[in-house]
């Protein structure tokens, strides 16, 4: 229908025309309020709101200023104090970062800056932001106390204590600058000086989450049980939401070995809101509980203290569900299936879809992929956004070796839940898979900080980071996560591995002190020392920890090579020849002093003592494989080959399946022409050890030149030793292009032997695969040159693949 207007007016349209016109005056004046004007009010507006606590409105109202002048500097300050606040780096970091170019005077964020670059492990860029902050403002308080905190960091404990003292004196109180001064404490020796100097910044800042968490610790050191438990409670007070500290708390209660203390805390805390991180958290504080509960006391027990955690949970579903995967970690699979079953028929489709995963899971556990896919599905086909259900399908697409279908699966998962440490995991394993590391790391990187550096994420990237030769960086990190997760045992133990392989032998003292206060290990605690002395080449004191170690018969075996090892590097080879021979005295049967005799005979020249000491060990314990390698090794050594082998063989009848010996006979196999043979060891090593990438690379070697019309062998080969094409190995790489070349894959060979060609120029067996693919691609020229080079590479010695080389350049042509 058209609409008409005539010229005529009438009183009714006239009214209309009256409140078109108001509204037109209204919207006149709001134009004429000022872009300033807009701007104070959001500022004002964002103010009051967090000031009654609204944070969530508060950011809209600060972006809102932003939004009108993108160069605000108060709106940029209080977004990013809210972001501390918070703990939202990220965000916090990149106002910081606009604002030290709007604003490069300010003390504040200077100081925030250096304080993250110091954690980032970066001190030269946190003390010249520190210094640009004192410069700014010298009688400012926090920027002092940021220039403290660098400056201790980086050993300079005088300066760093003229500058805290500087600020307690404009500031007294000033947490950060006590952090300085009561660390300092600790570090002279004066843990119980140090505490009485931070209780006097606690009376002034009594909240203060970091000022708390040193009084912790150095209760913990000062090993006064009682107010250690309070602080705790006290730490689960100020974090309600940190798991961490409930884990402490846990713990606490288990050295009393009052499970029933630590099954209340855990039921006081779930039963109010939850937020959906900690919720899961909590749950597995729970069922590592019931395990050392149900060691303890039976798995009846513990079940009945987890149904009881069921009963007070505000999330009972949560509960039910890990009283399944109790149940069936504990033999009791049929009721766990049942329990889930019931879940999945009940009338909460929440708690039924998580059902559905948890007994997909199960069904993965029994090898059960069809019926796992099946509940998967069927949870998909309910919520296609399902970021559990998608993560299970992505990673069964990443073992089939369908890495496109897993990144789609990944993407839409990450759309809903960008921060999921276990997504973020995946997508990091399926960019190693297709040979993107750069991404890898971003994905890796960011599930550590999106899980909070917990543990198993950090362990995980720092791994990735020392197998790409960055181990300072590895060190980095897993400062940082047991800095912010003091309980985690797992973290301590690498954290200090990796400063004795780094030879920060002082640093891993420290670390080994740390474990102790934890948990009363001091025999773990005083092994880290003993190798740090080592490492250090103070063997005398190293010697004299091992020599108390190896005085408790339960530490003597873990002792004894370090032991031996300290004395050689001394000089005191005699000493460790009659430390041996004391301890086989004892025990005449004793497998590491056997072995350890034999070597330090072989060293001396000393052949029929070594050789008498391993086959007594082989004797008398046959079903240890290190007597018969050791063995093999000797008359291999020597020379005798055909020995070896008869070893081998014997110790194969009573250790078929041994991945090492298996390994042994794959290579004494190749090495005479037995390719059938090795290939049928190779295949019991990588039965046994999947990651076992030399096993991998050879036996898809052996069956690339031995089998090459093979199809079906190779399509399984291709899922099989995908490892190898993301190692940094260019060997491995060259192995798996020659495979996708055979596979008929040679634009996907081409990415992987281009590269290992590069790095490994000299080697005729890469420059003869890469030929060949050249040659098969239609690039004659770069053919001839790869294949001319292996050839001259190869020298006048046997090249099985020489004659297939003439052919090829024959037909080349020119």
């Amino acid at each position: 229908m058209t609409m008409r207007f005539s010229g005529r007016s009438s009183g009714r349209s006239s009214g209309w025309l009256r409140l078109v016109l108001a509204g037109l005056v209204l919207l006149g004046l709001a134009a004429c309020e000022s872009a300033e004007e807009r701007v104070a009010a959001h500022l004002a507006q964002g103010r009051a709101l967090v000031a009654a606590g609204q944070d969530a409105k508060a950011r809209l109202e600060f972006a809102n200023a932003l939004r009108i002048d993108a160069d605000n500097v108060a709106a940029h300050l209080e977004l990013a104090r809210l972001y501390e606040r918070t703990g939202e780096l990220r965000p916090m970091l990149g106002h910081l970062n606009r604002l030290v170019e709007l604003d490069p005077a300010n003390p504040w964020v200077r100081g925030r800056l250096a304080l993250i670059s110091l954690a980032a492990g970066d001190p030269d860029t946190a003390l010249a932001h520190a210094e640009a902050a004192v410069a700014a403002a010298p009688q400012d308080a926090g920027a002092l106390a940021a220039r403290a905190v660098v400056r201790f960091a980086m050993g300079r404990t005088e300066a760093a204590l003229a500058d805290a003292q500087a600020a307690v004196a404009v500031e007294p109180g000033q947490p950060l600058a006590g952090h300085v001064i009561v660390r300092a404490r600790m570090v002279a020796g004066d843990p119980e000086g140090a505490l009485a100097e931070l209780d006097g910044f606690l009376a002034r800042h009594p909240d203060d989450v970091e000022l708390n968490a040193l009084r912790l610790a150095l209760l913990a050191q000062l090993q006064r049980e009682e107010e250690l438990g309070a602080q705790l409670v006290r730490m689960t007070e100020l974090t309600p939401d940190a798991p961490d500290y409930w884990a402490l708390l846990v713990q606490w209660h288990l050295r009393r070995g009052d499970f029933a203390g630590a099954f209340d805390r855990l039921a006081a805390r779930i039963a109010r809101p939850t937020p959906a991180p900690l919720g899961t958290q909590l749950a597995q504080i729970a069922g590592q509980l019931a395990d050392q509960l149900a060691a303890r006391d039976g798995p009846e027990a513990a079940r009945a203290a987890l149904a009881r955690l069921a009963e007070a949970a505000e999330s009972p579903a949560l509960y039910a569900r890990l009283l399944a995967a109790f149940d069936h970690a504990h033999g009791r699979t049929a009721e766990a299936v049942a329990a889930l079953e019931a879940m999945i028929a009940g009338p909460d489709a929440a708690a039924a879809a998580e059902a559905r995963l948890m007994l997909a899971r199960i069904r993965l556990s029994a090898d059960d992929r069809a019926g796992a896919l099946k509940l998967v599905e069927a949870v998909l086909e309910a919520d296609a956004k399902n970021t559990e259900a998608l993560a299970i399908r992505a990673a069964l697409a990443l073992e089939e070796g369908r890495i496109e279908a897993a990144q789609n699966d990944l993407r839409v998962a990450l759309t809903e839940s960008p921060e999921n440490p276990a997504l973020l995991t995946l997508m990091a394993r399926s960019h190693v898979l297709a040979g993107n590391r750069t991404l890898a790391d971003q994905a890796l990187a960011g599930a550590m900080q999106a899980a909070n550096y917990a543990p198993g994420e950090t362990l995980r990237y720092a791994a990735f980071l020392v197998e790409d030769g960055r181990a300072a960086a590895a060190e980095t990190v897993l400062t940082e996560a047991a800095r912010r997760h003091p309980a985690a045992r797992e973290l301590l133990l690498r954290l200090a591995e990796l400063r004795l392989q780094l030879g920060k032998a002082a640093e891993a003292a420290e670390v080994a002190d740390q474990l102790a206060r934890l948990d009363g290990d001091d025999q773990l605690a005083d092994r880290i020392r003993a190798a740090a002395l080592y490492g250090q080449k103070r063997y005398d004191e190293s010697l004299a920890i091992l020599e108390r170690l190896a005085a408790d018969p339960a530490e003597r075996d873990r002792a004894l090579a370090a032991l031996v090892s300290a004395h050689v590097a001394a000089g005191r080879r005699d000493r460790a020849v009659a430390l041996l021979d004391q301890i086989l005295q004892e025990n005449p049967d004793h497998p590491q002093a056997l072995l350890l005799s034999a070597g330090l005979a072989e060293e001396a020249g000393d052949i029929a003592t070594a050789r008498r000491r391993l086959e007594h060990l082989r004797a008398a314990a046959p079903d240890d494989p290190r007597g018969h390698l050791a063995l093999i090794a000797l008359e291999r050594r020597q020379g005798r080959i055909d020995a070896a082998r008869a070893v081998l063989d014997a110790a194969l009848a009573i250790l078929p399946d041994d991945p090492d010996l298996n390994m042994v006979r794959a290579g004494l196999a190749e090495e005479a022409g037995d390719i059938e043979t090795a290939i049928a060891g190779y295949e019991k090593v990588i039965a046994a050890r999947p990651a076992a990438l030399v096993a991998l690379n050879n036996y898809v070697s052996l069956v690339t030149d031995h089998h090459p019309n093979d199809a079906e062998r190779l399509a399984r080969l291709r899922v099989m030793a995908a490892p190898l094409r993301i190692s940094r190995i260019p060997h491995f790489r060259d192995t798996y292009g020659w495979l996708l070349h055979l596979s008929g894959d040679d634009a996907g060979a081409l990415e992987l032997l281009v590269p290992a060609a590069e790095e490994l120029p000299d080697n005729p067996w890469v420059r003869y695969h890469l030929g060949m693919v050249l040659a098969r691609s239609g690039q004659a020229e770069a053919a001839r040159g790869n294949l001319e080079a292996a050839l001259r590479l190869a020298g006048d010695g046997a090249f099985p693949p020489a004659g297939r080389i003439r052919e090829t350049l024959a037909g080349l042509g020119g």
